[in-house]
């Protein structure tokens, strides 16, 4: 005779950890799901759809957009003695700190709780080369910016050198 004879309790049960366990698995980067024999959470970040564009120059004379055929909203700005920062009218920002690659489903996972102005502006002073950023535009976008060379000592000739992975209508 079974315990759980209707066959319910493991439905329960997953309805009612399966968030936390994929957060888990998102979090620590599948080590969660590496034991099971199914496909992780995630995907390369180059899987299909994405459009990669590299290398991204961004310097205060010119903006960046995740779509090739709009002006870009995404600017540079050094004018503070500080530090320099990028700025934006409409998407928002959220940067990796756990030093593992940047995917898609990380990144959604992290820009549904970045709304309001204090996303609109990334400052880079806590930013090295190899820092990752997500980025979601108004459209739904969502994009991977990867800092492979930042020189922002010299104000008047700051830059960034990008790498960048776009997927459309993501969000």
């Amino acid at each position: 005779m079974s315990l759980d004879p209707a066959g319910r309790r493991q439905t329960r049960w997953t309805l009612r950890w399966k968030t936390a366990l994929n957060a888990f698995d998102i979090t620590f980067d599948g080590r969660l799901s590496a034991t099971r024999q199914q496909p992780q959470l995630h995907r390369s970040i180059d899987r299909p759809g994405a459009d990669v564009r590299s290398p991204v120059w961004l310097n205060e004379k010119n903006s960046l957009s995740l779509r090739e055929d709009r002006a870009g909203d995404i600017r540079l700005d050094c004018e503070d003695d500080v530090s320099c920062e990028l700025q934006s009218d409409t998407s928002v920002f959220m940067q990796m700190f756990n030093g593992k690659a940047a995917r898609l489903d990380t990144c959604r996972h992290l820009l549904t709780s970045a709304t309001g102005l204090t996303y609109r502006t990334w400052t880079f002073a806590a930013a090295d080369d190899g820092s990752q950023l997500c980025v979601k535009n108004a459209s739904g976008d969502i994009a991977v910016l990867t800092i492979q060379i930042k020189q922002t000592t010299l104000r008047e000739a700051a830059f960034l050198q990008l790498s960048m992975h776009v997927w459309k209508r993501a969000a």
